[in-house]
């Protein structure tokens, strides 16, 4: 896996998907403190305050139909859940297509961008978004973070390892 760290982008999607259009190989993780323009479906904005969040995207390169991609945002959420469960002991839910929820409110989201060649899929960039360590003055209604639920701080760099570790075993 090759890591591609930035201290403030537009958005980690944005940058995987210009590398991906020029090459850049499957595995490779470009990860952010900030995001400007971060997003999630159909458009929506994504709010991170700076150095509380989880803010990735890589770049996927599977052999497999336009049709099943929405597997790898499932096996993505399947990952995170079983991460935040692990290290916090607390319910997750997974409310489709790609939300995850603790309470009730919105902790994490998962977003799957393509490129098609034809009717070949050419690379996915899938994206993953977790409220880690903001307080409830830096999060929007409806959100929550895995500190404001256990008044706890975490490692964002240990999850996203233990993160990337288990969406990987999940996809062999």
């Amino acid at each position: 896996m090759k890591f591609l760290f930035y201290k403030k982008i537009d958005s980690t999607q944005d940058v995987a998907y210009r590398l991906a259009l020029r090459g850049e190989g499957e595995g490779t993780v470009v990860v952010s403190d900030y995001q400007t323009a971060g997003r999630g479906r159909l458009g929506r904005k994504w709010f991170a305050s700076p150095g509380k969040s989880i803010l990735c995207s890589l770049i996927l390169r599977p052999n497999i139909s336009a049709e099943q991609v929405f597997l790898i945002t499932r096996l993505a959420a399947y990952a995170v859940k079983q991460v935040i469960e692990k290290k916090t002991d607390l319910s997750v839910y997974f409310r489709h297509p790609n939300d995850l929820l603790i309470n009730g409110k919105k902790v994490a989201g998962m977003l799957a961008e393509t490129r098609l060649k034809g009717e070949k899929l050419e690379f996915i960039i899938l994206g993953i978004g977790i409220n880690v360590n903001a307080g409830k003055k830096q999060l929007i209604e409806g959100a929550t973070s895995l500190k404001q639920e256990t008044g706890k701080s975490f490692s964002r760099p240990l999850l996203l390892k233990q993160i990337l570790k288990n969406f990987e075993e999940a996809r062999c």
